[in-house]
C-alpha cells in the first residue's frame, strides 16, 4: 500500500544559529502498530533526495504527542511527513498530524531550493593517449578505431 504524505509547501531558511535553533514542531495521533508508520524526511536540493530525519514506532497510546525535530541544515530545507498504514486497511486505523508549524528562528524562503547536481564518476580510462577505447574496454590504436 502506498503511503500518505503530507507535503509541506514551504521552504524554510534557518537563522537563528546554534543559540537558536529552528524547529519543526506538530502533534500526532495514531493508532497503527507498524514500525516506521510515520517519518519526517527533508531535502535541501529540487528534486533531490529525501533523507529521513525522524521516525515514530508503534501507536500514541490514544492521546496527542507533540513533536519538535530540530532543524540542522544551515540554509534552504524543505519537509514532507510520511504516514504508512500497516497494510490491514480497515477503517478503524487512524493517522493524524495537525498544528504544523516552524519556531521563529526559521523564516519562510520564497525562492527555489538549487538544483539536484547528481554526480556521477567515470571509469578511468585505461587507455594510453595515443589510443581508443572501444566499448568492450579495448584500446587500439587512435587511427585504427573505424576499423
Amino acid at each position: 500500500q502506498s503511503p500518505n504524505v503530507y507535503f509541506i509547501p514551504n521552504i524554510i531558511n534557518p537563522t537563528g544559529g546554534e543559540k537558536l535553533p529552528c524547529l519543526l514542531r506538530f502533534h500526532y495521533f495514531t493508532n497503527i502498530k507498524e514500525a516506521g508508520n510515520l517519518q519526517v524526511f527533508s531535502r535541501d536540493q529540487k528534486n533531490g533526495p529525501w533523507t529521513q530525519v525522524w521516525r515514530h514506532n508503534g501507536q500514541s497510546n490514544y492521546w496527542w504527542e507533540r513533536v519538535e525535530i530540530v532543524v540542522t541544515d544551515t540554509s534552504h530545507v524543505q519537509y514532507i511527513i510520511q504516514a504508512k498504514s500497516d497494510g490491514q486497511s480497515n477503517s478503524k486505523e487512524i493517522v493524524a498530524i495537525d498544528d504544523v508549524s516552524f519556531s521563529g528562528s526559521c523564516a519562510s524562503f520564497e525562492g527555489q531550493l538549487p538544483p539536484y547536481e547528481k554526480t556521477t564518476t567515470v571509469a578511468p580510462n585505461p587507455c594510453r593517449d595515443d589510443e581508443f577505447r572501444c566499448l568492450s574496454d579495448e584500446c587500439v590504436l587512435a587511427e585504427s578505431k573505424c576499423d
